[in-house]
């Protein structure tokens, strides 16, 4: 049944719904839209897909996937601490045993300590019952993405392990990053400004006395937290 559902035409259209029928111009207006589109707006009819934003656990997971480094390990717990080691007004109330590079599923919920990255991209609340979780879009999930202790570490190992591929020149780590990240290759224009970001980076970075090395690595980490902090990362299209 997976099977059947997933090989279908209709799980496998697009989110865009000018991608049906390009040719199609709406009333007059300079953009196109998709007949689809005027018929049944809200998508009832399952005529594309329905974009949506990935939840709290497959950000985390996705951000530890595309550096490398996350643990496809199964089974076992990863709670530590002692009995109510963590309940607020006991000593070392703060839970922080959250560093771990197993899937986000193998994560402790503490109802009193919930994960941070959670809290950021909508988890649902564990003291109370919830059959849906919102959908939120705030600023804090931007900040997140560009600014956390998460991304700034699963960054720095992409942008090593690009850098370690002794069997790619630049262009060819960009096209590695968007790969990875979006899943598709960058356009020539995208690649072309991949590039020159890098070379502007280093150039700043020189000019601090940043040494050699570690200037290509800092610069192709501000490459890749830009690229991972962009919508279409977060987003299933």
């Amino acid at each position: 049944m997976h099977r059947l559902i997933l090989l279908s035409s209709t799980y496998q259209q697009s989110a865009s719904g000018a991608s049906h029928d390009p040719g199609h111009w709406y009333r007059g207006h300079d953009w196109p839209r998709s007949p689809g589109l005027l018929v049944d707006p809200d998508n009832r009819l399952h005529w594309r897909w329905q974009r949506r934003r990935l939840d709290a656990e497959e950000v985390r997971d996705a951000l530890l996937d595309v550096s490398g480094q996350l643990d496809l390990a199964m089974g076992g717990s990863l709670m530590q601490g002692s009995n109510r080691g963590y309940v607020p007004g006991y000593p070392n109330s703060s839970y922080d045993h959250y560093d771990s590079r197993r899937r986000s599923v193998y994560l402790p919920v503490i109802r009193s300590d919930l994960y941070r990255v959670f809290q950021a991209f909508d988890f649902a609340d564990p003291s109370t019952p919830s059959g849906e979780r919102p959908t939120t879009t705030v600023a804090p999930q931007a900040l997140f993405m560009m600014n956390s202790k998460l991304v700034l570490e699963q960054t720095r190992h992409l942008a090593a392990d690009l850098l370690g591929r002794s069997d790619q020149d630049d262009t060819g780590r960009v096209r590695l990053a968007y790969e990875r990240a979006y899943g598709r290759p960058p356009t020539d224009a995208e690649t072309g400004r991949a590039l020159a970001f890098v070379r502007r980076i280093e150039g700043l970075l020189q000019r601090e006395k940043v040494a050699p090395a570690e200037r290509r690595l800092r610069a192709w980490q501000s490459l890749c937290r830009v690229i991972l902090a962009a919508n279409e990362f977060i987003h299933v299209d």
